[in-house]
């Protein structure tokens, strides 16, 4: 990595990590209400880095330095709806894996929460479609807005700094930066609650398949935008892979199992194969 991105790391690390260790220092743990505004907090690090480091080179080439660019253009379309393709294969691959089957949302709610549903639970939860459209339109507003706490900062800054690399060994580095900037919540029970060191790691694996196609939609789309709608979309919509299936744990099923680092897999794949054909 180059000066400007290990500054930015190390400051990305400081700020989320330094309001970690506040928020255990005052007594607090995840489950606390106030949790989510920790969480999301959290998530504005990368995004304050970027800024920082930004402005100490001068400022003047913002824009530029973040990936800001609000032209829209069909990779926003494709960055949108992209989340959705990839957790229906995420739930096709669970299926695949011993001991796991598909369940009707409702079951999967049930499954979830340790036990069967009172009628009344049963009659609040709306149709599979509805909450697809409801994680879709979560995925633009208010999720995209939050995921550019951490895209402006892995997707815009660093991205900037990183892009002269190569696609693929920038894209990897910087899933591997993004993942253990997670170790601090995933230590606290965020994700895998119940083997939060090995969590860590794989946290990290995941965000490292997860990066190429964020950092795919950014490169074609010319803004860190188009990232922001995909994180966001995929934060909505990716935890209905968990709802849809019975059986496995966080570390087979879900949008941070082993399901999930199997689609991610195949997705890079496809990528790869479609630059090898352009490039032909």
């Amino acid at each position: 990595m180059t000066r400007n991105a290990w500054l930015f790391t190390l400051c990305a690390y400081g700020l989320s990590w330094a309001l970690a260790a506040a928020f255990l220092a005052v007594g607090k743990d995840l489950s606390d209400p106030s949790a989510k505004i920790f969480l999301v907090t959290y998530m504005f690090g990368p995004a304050c880095a970027g800024a920082i480091l930004t402005k100490w080179r001068g400022g003047d080439q913002w824009r530029k330095c973040l990936g800001l660019s609000f032209r829209v253009n069909p990779w926003w379309v494709v960055a949108w709806l992209t989340p959705a393709i990839v957790t229906a294969l995420v739930i096709a691959v669970s299926t695949w894996l011993p001991d796991i089957s598909l369940v009707s949302f409702a079951d999967g709610v049930a499954a979830r929460r340790g036990g069967a549903l009172t009628a009344e639970q049963m009659a609040q939860i709306k149709p599979l479609w509805i909450i697809v459209l409801i994680a879709l339109g979560a995925g633009i507003i208010p999720n995209a807005l939050a995921a550019a706490g951490e895209e402006l900062g892995w997707r815009g800054y660093l991205w900037s700094e990183m892009r002269d690399k190569g696609f693929w060994r920038a894209s990897m580095t910087i899933g591997i930066v993004w993942g253990f900037w997670h170790a601090p919540i995933i230590l606290m029970g965020y994700n895998y609650p119940t083997a939060p060191v090995e969590g860590v790691f794989m946290m990290t694996l995941m965000t490292t398949l997860l990066s190429p196609l964020l950092c795919w939609v950014r490169l074609q789309s010319g803004s860190v935008v188009a990232s922001c709608i995909f994180h966001g979309t995929f934060n909505a919509i990716a935890p209905l892979s968990l709802f849809l299936v019975a059986g496995g744990t966080s570390f087979l099923v879900g949008p941070t199992g082993l399901a999930a680092l199997i689609a991610l897999g195949a997705a890079n794949l496809v990528i790869f194969v479609y630059q090898r054909k352009v490039r032909a």
